[in-house]
């Protein structure tokens, strides 16, 4: 991912979702920024980037150190203290990206770029494909677009996560765009 985001380092890790109203978004933190220290730390991957974060007391005033477009940039963040409902939510996110073994975003320009994808195009790109995953047995790559599942478009991310949720089906089809070709992918989540 790092050569594909032309990053000179691995460290760090890729923001692919921002919830409404967090810390986080009243910080400035964007989809596609890559967090690499957070006061001080260095953040090598998302359980780092999680230890950190759960070990910091909430309302203290945290230095985030990301890159945005290429450039180093640090942003200020005051924790919050995550609701029972934010903290099953959470939980959910996490296991349903492990669950199917995808990450995806909001297509930016950025990412239309660095995967040659016409930056009009409707729907949530895969960033990465977990090896082994149900994503990848069903033939998912980086840089495809999922544009519908089940019988709904998908343009959001929260419209990918609430329409893929295992606990709601046991089977999910996915309309996907590789190219200017677009096919049909199912994937067994139940």
């Amino acid at each position: 991912m790092a050569r594909a985001l032309d990053l000179a380092t691995r460290e760090g890790v890729i923001i692919s979702q921002v919830v409404e109203d967090s810390p986080a978004e009243k910080a400035g933190i964007r989809i596609g920024d890559i967090i690499i220290g957070f006061d001080g730390v260095k953040i090598n991957g998302p359980s780092k980037l999680q230890n950190v974060v759960s070990s910091t007391k909430p309302g203290k005033r945290s230095k985030v150190e990301i890159i945005r477009d290429g450039k180093k940039k640090t942003i200020g963040v005051v924790l919050g203290e995550l609701s029972q409902d934010d903290q099953v939510l959470a939980s959910r996110l996490t296991s349903n990206k492990n669950e199917l073994g995808i990450n995806v975003q909001e297509l930016t320009r950025s990412l239309a770029e660095r995967f040659n994808i016409d930056y009009d195009t409707e729907g949530v790109i895969i960033t990465e494909v977990e090896r082994g995953s149900r994503g990848d047995e069903a033939g998912l790559r980086p840089g495809d677009v999922i544009v519908r599942a089940g019988s709904e478009d998908i343009t959001t991310i929260k419209e990918f996560r609430r329409l893929s949720n295992p606990e709601d089906r046991d089977i999910l089809l996915l309309l996907v765009k590789r190219g200017n070709v677009s096919r049909y992918y199912t994937l067994d989540i139940g």
